[in-house]
């Protein structure tokens, strides 16, 4: 009908936030495809993801039935966005062996707290490193705490909440804190190879739960990570932010690895499952992910050449 009516136009149609375009789309070599040519004349753009936009109906619906100072409720989203990451990694919520699954992982399922007071997260945090999860609620309005396990979300946002998803799944793959030995607590090197790679774990399920997610250039992975005794005393937050940054490193490169089918969902939940309360097992897997990133850039540049 409107070509008819505009003869002498090309009509161009765009579509928005169709779910199998999106998906497709996800499993691109780029940082973050907004939009895709269906055909010759009809595009669709993308400016949310199905989590975000499903997430938004719900809030919607949940907002015509609530008190008008009742806060949102996240705990749906966060339970979701859990389910979908076990799917992904086949990990059965309810398998009672502790071999290649979790063990009655369905009883280990976070509480959820929205919107509750500053002094309650003061009580959530008592006994453990405050100041880097009030830094990082400050940063990102949510953040998993292990020692309680349980979330708290004072502002919601779906890249950091999935990114606190993962972590929560490696924890509870572990037995939660009780599977944390008193030694990975103290010893310091010990402590930042653990955080570089429940770090990555966390980077990778961000970007299966949230495509969208902006990736991190593998370089910042450093070339060896036989850090001296030096930088390991630096204190908590700094000896966290650089295993942040290692730990996305190898989380995005790891990603890239799953993507390229050099690395399977068994191989992911192994490392899900890995317990890194034993005596050097966080630094083997730090290096075998960092070993694995070496032979893919040699692979890469021979090919190349």
């Amino acid at each position: 009908m409107l070509r008819a009516q505009l003869p002498g136009e090309r009509p161009l149609t765009v579509l928005q936030n169709v779910d199998a375009l999106y998906w497709r789309a996800a499993g691109e070599h780029q940082e973050h495809v907004e939009a895709v040519c269906v055909e010759r004349d009809v595009v669709c753009v993308f400016n949310s993801t199905p989590l975000e936009k499903y997430e938004n109906y719900r809030l919607c619906l949940a907002r015509w039935n609530r008190e008008e100072d009742e806060a949102p409720d996240a705990g749906p989203t966060i339970y979701n966005l859990i389910d979908g990451l076990l799917r992904f990694l086949d990990i059965d919520r309810y398998s009672s062996h502790n071999g290649n699954q979790p063990k009655f992982l369905v009883d280990l399922l976070p509480e959820i707290y929205c919107g509750t007071s500053e002094a309650h997260l003061r009580r959530l945090l008592s006994g453990t490193d405050g100041e880097a999860v009030l830094l990082k609620i400050e940063e990102r309005g949510s953040a998993y705490l292990p020692d309680v396990n349980a979330f708290y979300v004072r502002e919601f946002q779906m890249m950091y909440v999935a990114e606190e998803v993962a972590r929560f799944l490696h924890h509870a793959c572990r037995g939660l804190p009780r599977a944390n030995t008193h030694s990975e607590k103290k010893e310091n090197s010990g402590r930042f190879y653990c955080l570089s790679v429940e770090y990555a774990l966390g980077y990778f399920g961000t970007r299966v739960l949230y495509p969208a997610r902006p990736q991190k250039d593998e370089s910042l992975a450093p070339a060896k990570l036989d850090l001296n005794q030096e930088t390991l005393r630096i204190d908590g937050i700094k000896s966290e932010a650089m295993a942040q940054q290692v730990g996305y490193g190898l989380g995005n490169s790891l990603y890239d690895a799953y993507l390229e089918g050099r690395v399977t969902r068994g191989d992911l939940r192994r490392l899900f499952l890995a317990q890194l309360g034993e005596p050097g097992k966080a630094r083997e897997i730090c290096l075998e992910l960092m070993n694995g990133v070496r032979r893919a850039k040699k692979k890469a540049r021979a090919a190349a050449g």
